[in-house]
């Protein structure tokens, strides 16, 4: 099970390809008994205007306080399961970064929109991940989809950097 949305928490953890989760991460006392565990995921970005430049920083959240496990289903298929819808929110990070980059003219409310729909692509993808794997019991549709998430953070490896610096035109006038 899985919860994307606007990052609200300060008892977060920004994705790093170097720190996988462990299931001390999830904090939140298990709220559900058909589930075994949630990972509460998001994007989370800050936009600072300047005279002449503009710095945006987007991160994928792992949101602590909100992630929950039953501790009688917890084992490390499920936890590799856990860490790959983690990873999609990454992969959905650095497609909003590649948006962001690649845009003529960006402000806050370009960013929002672009904001919006990839949040709501991200949700889909995390959805349609569940129920290939059928929330990791498929072996193989898992494993099809570790490999596929990993070959995507590859390709889209340019926009790993979380902090975006645009300039802004300087205008002369006459």
């Amino acid at each position: 099970m899985l919860f994307c949305a606007a990052s609200t928490s300060y008892n977060e953890i920004i994705w790093t390809k170097h720190d996988p989760l462990v299931w001390d991460d999830f904090s939140h006392k298990p709220m559900n008994e058909h589930f075994a565990a949630l990972t509460a995921t998001g994007i989370s970005y800050s936009f600072t205007s300047k005279h002449t430049s503009f710095e945006i920083e987007v991160f994928a959240v792992f949101d602590r306080d909100e992630s929950w496990v039953n501790k009688t289903f917890a084992n490390e298929k499920l936890l590799a399961h856990e860490q790959v819808h983690f990873d999609i929110t990454e992969l959905w990070t650095r497609k909003l970064r590649k948006s962001i980059e690649e845009a003529d003219f960006v402000n806050a409310e370009i960013l929002n929109s672009f904001y919006n729909v990839h949040l709501s692509d991200l949700r889909r993808m995390q959805a349609f991940y569940d129920e290939e794997t059928h929330h990791s019991l498929q072996s193989t549709e898992q494993q099809r989809w570790v490999n596929f998430v990993k070959k995507e953070l590859q390709v889209l490896d340019a926009y790993q950097s979380s902090i975006i610096i645009r300039r802004n035109p300087i205008v002369v006038r006459q």
